[in-house]
């Protein structure tokens, strides 16, 4: 039994079902644009400078949400790579594993930063709860299309070119 809502509708899309009757169904392109992290080698990682996010971090380091990183690069490097901003949303542009393809997190690190290659960014438009941006990146409802827009047999890939059209719930703010 759903409680919370007074009445729910049905999403329209079969792995969301049925979500409250106030929300929307939105998909990602709708709400901002997306573009390619940049950077160099993992032997660039330094103990000081601006935090950087890895790919491979989305996997070890991140469940949901940014709010530290376990390296950083250099000033004298960091224009090789991609700033990135708060509210932004870290997809993994590959994995040998199909569910966890696209895997996610929201950065919510409010200082300057970074992220290197094989990232997909997200970047909200408009105004959009990052918190809750970095929930639904990964759940399992996106998890299920994301598995289904990844390309590959060793090493699957997804590219925003799908990732725009990810339907995902969205409440009011």
């Amino acid at each position: 039994m759903k409680r919370g809502y007074p009445s729910y509708a049905d999403s329209g899309v079969g792995c969301l079902g049925q979500i409250p009757a106030h929300w929307q169904v939105m998909t990602l392109g709708r709400l901002g644009r997306f573009f390619k992290g940049s950077g160099g080698t993992k032997a660039e990682k330094s103990e000081t400078g601006y935090p950087c996010v890895w790919y491979g971090d989305l996997y070890t380091q991140h469940e949901s949400h940014i709010t530290s990183t376990v390296a950083n690069i250099s000033a004298e490097i960091a224009e090789n790579y991609e700033q990135i901003q708060y509210g932004d949303l870290l997809l993994a542009g590959s994995d040998v594993t199909p569910w966890r393809i696209g895997r996610s997190a929201v950065n919510l690190i409010t200082e300057r930063a970074y992220c290197g290659a094989d990232t997909i960014i997200f970047r909200p438009k408009g105004k959009l709860n990052a918190r809750y941006l970095g929930y639904l990146g990964d759940c399992v409802p996106s998890r299920y299309q994301k598995l289904c827009m990844g390309r590959g047999v060793t090493v699957m890939h997804i590219y925003s070119s799908e990732l725009k059209d990810l339907v995902i719930p969205l409440p009011p703010l």
